[in-house]
């Protein structure tokens, strides 16, 4: 499992490292940086999964048709749906495949903010170890707090690393018991989820109804459960889901305005009568020249 998360850590650490190094060490605003450049990276992805979700709500009223004709036989029903996917160009897990290919960097930057000694300076485990012995702790967020008191090559390879925001430590761990102004970190990622999941289901509505209102359970959840996670993680890892969650907001904003349900329905309709037209042309081209062939 270590030589996974050191697979795809150490490449994005590396990534992190030199933003920080072009940003004076502001570690909160290369984390927001390299955010918003992995989101652009995917926004061709972001625009073929709006074009998906408005296909489907173009294909919609077919669909229920086809549960409809078929409610009794689910062989048939199941028959139908996939040549009305096949013939639509769509696929029912089309919607899942940027959050499959997200998944391995958020894991990655989620490992390289708990161990950045390890993922973003580089230092060798020795030397961690060494620290975390001195200090008596057991993770390097609290290294990085101490890392006066450890001296030494670790505190010159850490150079200028600012793992702050605002004057708010990111190493520290927020504390439920304990009142703090870390409890800033997870109140931020509580609330850009939810106005991020607010802004999606609202768009949604527009192009997918039954979708979102499927979506209402995760409309809670999945706020309630960052906030319950970024208590149990030091403040950066918080930082960087709130970053998160603010630039995929912005995104989607962009893609739901720049490729519009309306326009989008509209260019596949479009497309669907030429290929149509071309489908009957071809057709009577072909029906002419047996015509020809006979005389």
């Amino acid at each position: 499992m270590n030589a996974i998360y050191d697979f795809f850590a150490k490449p994005i650490g590396g990534l992190l490292n030199q933003l920080c190094e072009l940003l004076g060490g502001n570690f909160a605003l290369s984390i927001f940086i390299f955010t918003l450049l992995l989101n652009i990276v995917f926004l061709p992805l972001n625009i073929k999964q709006q074009k998906t979700t408005a296909n489907q709500a173009r294909m919609k009223n077919k669909m229920d048709k086809i549960k409809e004709k078929y409610k009794d036989d689910r062989m048939a029903q199941q028959q139908a749906m996939s040549e009305l996917m096949q013939e639509s160009g769509t696929s029912p897990m089309s919607g899942c495949l940027l959050m499959f290919i997200r998944l391995p960097f958020f894991v990655a930057i989620y490992t390289a903010v708990r161990q950045p000694l390890t993922y973003l300076v580089g230092a060798p485990d020795k030397l961690i170890e060494g620290a975390k012995k001195a200090l008596n702790v057991t993770n390097e967020m609290d290294i990085i707090g101490g890392i006066d008191k450890v001296g030494g090559k670790l505190k010159e390879m850490v150079g200028s690393l600012d793992l702050s925001f605002f004057g708010i430590d990111l190493t520290e761990q927020p504390s439920v018991s304990t009142l703090s102004i870390i409890w800033i970190i997870p109140l931020l990622s509580f609330a850009t989820a939810i106005l991020s999941t607010y802004i999606t289901t609202q768009m949604q509505k527009k192009t997918n109804p039954g979708a979102a209102q499927g979506a209402g359970c995760m409309y809670v959840f999945m706020p309630l459960f960052s906030l319950v996670i970024a208590f149990t993680v030091p403040g950066a890892v918080g930082f960087y889901w709130a970053c998160s969650n603010v630039v995929s907001m912005l995104i989607s904003i962009f893609t739901n305005k720049m490729f519009s349900p309306a326009r989008t329905i509209a260019q596949i309709e479009a497309k669907t009568v030429l290929k149509r037209m071309k489908y009957e042309n071809e057709k009577i081209e072909a029906a002419l020249k047996r015509e020809e062939a006979a005389d």
